[in-house]
């Protein structure tokens, strides 16, 4: 995982990454990467979560080459459900 700070201010504004959290849910999960992210309300809807998650899935394609990766959302997180169709994620069941 990746912690963004903001620039100007030096804050923390959340984390992003690729990982393994050994969640076991079955093939198809547990057998590659996990995405992740979570930032503070202050940053939503200003391109932060999507340009951090973005270069760690760039970082992980150049560490892992073109490894498959998922991500677990909430059905009623829309902002997150949009976040991972942005990074070309799908839904599967």
């Amino acid at each position: 995982m990746f912690a963004v700070i903001k620039k100007v201010s030096c804050r923390f504004v959340g984390e992003t990454g690729i990982a393994d959290f050994h969640r076991c849910i079955g093939h198809g999960f547990d057998d590659v990467g996990e995405a992740a992210w979570v930032f503070s309300s202050e940053v939503h809807g200003r391109g932060y979560a999507f340009e951090a998650a973005d270069a760690a899935h760039r970082w992980f394609a150049r560490q892992k080459g073109d490894s498959q990766t998922v991500c677990l959302i909430d059905p009623a997180n829309g902002p997150s459900l949009a976040q991972a169709a942005r990074l070309g994620y799908s839904p599967f069941w």
